[in-house]
């Protein structure tokens, strides 16, 4: 979503000093306290980041500025494995062994340009929307519900410029009943794909993995008791239009955005057949019938499950707010 004007970090901090920046996304809010979301979120669902507490969020204080120069060092995983589909040595099998035994793979080039411009304008309008809702950035989401994050819309997550707070290491909700314990589980109970929108950098809130934790049954570290390896393990650089698969079993964890603008990482999820609903999630349709024609073959076959009758309507289609996945999961609140 693009400015008046391009902005650097001075006149940032300037205009949201002093007007707001009325008109345009949210990023920097001074009058955000570090770790304070003001979302009716439930305390047992609220985190917090404690190697940031009382600090300002400005890009002009000195932790924020020494923290930008920590990223800037250490935040990238060292000879991140990104393979393509369009290089002549691809191999299926190859891709499908490195993501069973770590729980996560990257393919450049996945998406085609108009199908990038096309999920940017989407995540942009969106994000207009939750601005519109929450013009301070402070409502929170996202797992930790921390300030300046939010989930995007019905998939996805977005961090704001700004948030100078990590996220704690987590898997994702596998969201139904499984047989056994969830780590020896051969078939992935979900897998998400995030779709890269902007080139991750080690400054933007790239998402950190710690490879082949999906099959352990420990519970991930909290902040201060994470080593840096598992801390600076981190998605980049990677270019826009790359796709990230993870199993939802593996820990990840969203890292600060220092830069001038928002990071979205929109998603697909994907459930085995057999998959039991829970939660309330999975339990009611989520697509249109009308988005669900314009689908080819294979996209209608492999949702089919979540498609709404033709006459039925579904429920906040439509609505975007920083606060509407409190109606689809009330326990949240």
């Amino acid at each position: 979503m693009p400015h008046a004007r391009p902005f650097n970090l001075k006149d940032l901090r300037h205009c949201l000093l002093l007007v707001g920046c009325a008109g345009s996304e949210v990023a920097w809010n001074l009058r955000v306290p570090a770790n304070e979301a003001s979302g009716p979120w439930r305390a047992m669902f609220k985190e917090r980041d404690p190697r940031v507490e009382g600090w300002t969020r400005d890009p002009q204080d000195e932790r924020v500025a020494a923290l930008r120069e920590k990223l800037q060092r250490s935040n990238c995983m060292p000879n991140l494995p990104v393979f393509s589909p369009l290089d002549p040595d691809y191999n299926v099998s190859a891709v499908a062994s490195f993501f069973h035994e770590h729980g996560f793979v990257v393919l450049e080039k996945a998406l085609p340009e108009l199908m990038l411009e096309n999920l940017k304008n989407a995540s942009g309008y969106i994000m207009r929307r939750i601005f519109e809702e929450d013009p301070e950035g402070s409502f929170g989401g996202g797992a930790g519900k921390l300030p300046h994050r939010y989930s995007l819309g019905s998939g996805g997550d977005v961090v704001l410029a700004g948030a100078i707070e990590y996220q704690s290491l987590h898997p994702d909700a596998i969201w139904g009943v499984l047989e056994g314990p969830v780590a020896e589980q051969e078939v992935p109970p979900a897998v998400t794909i995030n779709f890269v929108l902007e080139p991750l950098t080690a400054l933007n809130g790239a998402m950190r993995v710690v490879p082949g934790s999906h099959r352990w049954p420990e519970r991930p570290p909290h902040l201060l008791e994470e080593p840096d390896w598992m801390q600076f393990n981190t998605l980049c650089p990677l270019p826009a239009g790359a796709a990230i698969f993870r199993d939802n079993r593996c820990w990840h964890g969203g890292t600060p955005n220092l830069s001038e603008n928002f990071r979205a990482l929109p998603n697909v999820e994907f459930f085995p057949p057999k998959a039991n609903p829970s939660l309330g999630w999975l339990d009611r349709y989520t697509m249109p019938w009308d988005v669900w024609q314009r689908l080819s073959p294979l996209g209608q076959y492999v949702s089919r499950h979540v498609v709404a009758p033709p006459d039925e309507e579904i429920p906040g289609q439509d609505f975007y707010s920083p606060g509407a996945i409190l109606n689809i999961m009330p326990f949240l609140r």
